[in-house]
């Protein structure tokens, strides 16, 4: 069971820097929607008819600026939310100290880089909107998951107060541990 718990921590302290790794890719594609945004209305400003292109390429502009503020993006929802930081989750520990709680440990940073890059999904499918009218639904089931899922420490909560009782009781009683 020690060598199980070794792997679980290793796993679990090599998840951590894949935040900022995600939020660094993020940046880079947000920088160059703006780019190819920008060059879009540059190119198609003098032509007639470009509505399509117009369309795509302000989308464009506008997913690369969310994409540049994810992290803002994601706290000013979770403070609005859940009055709480995104970031504050990535400082969770388990209840536990045994191999029950390092799973559970390794179950909610995998939840959460999910949720990150649901997020990060979700404002990308909001560009294909100028194709597409219908995405507009799914990229806000996106971003809205995402929100939920990296801060489901606090969701958790909420619905464990909402159904009579602390999460961790109700999951323990629900497998009989």
């Amino acid at each position: 069971m020690e060598v199980d718990a070794e792997v679980l921590e290793n796993i679990i302290s090599a998840l951590i820097p894949w935040w900022s790794a995600i939020s660094k890719i993020f940046y880079l594609v947000g920088f160059c929607m703006i780019v190819f945004g920008v060059a879009g209305i540059a190119r198609h400003q003098k032509l007639q008819g470009w509505q399509d292109n117009q369309k795509l390429s302000y989308l464009s502009v506008f997913c690369g600026v969310v994409l540049l503020n994810l992290p803002g993006l994601l706290d000013a929802t979770s403070w609005t939310i859940f009055s709480e930081s995104s970031t504050q989750t990535l400082s969770y520990s388990a209840p536990t100290s045994d191999v029950f709680g390092l799973y559970i440990q390794l179950s909610v940073y995998i939840i959460i880089l999910v949720g990150l890059i649901a997020t990060g999904r979700g404002v990308m499918m909001i560009r294909r909107q100028a194709y597409d009218p219908f995405v507009l639904g799914t990229a806000m089931a996106h971003i809205i998951g995402g929100v939920v899922a990296v801060n489901i420490l606090k969701f958790a909560e909420m619905v464990g107060d909402t159904a009579g009782g602390d999460v961790e009781v109700i999951i323990s009683n629900f497998f009989n541990i």
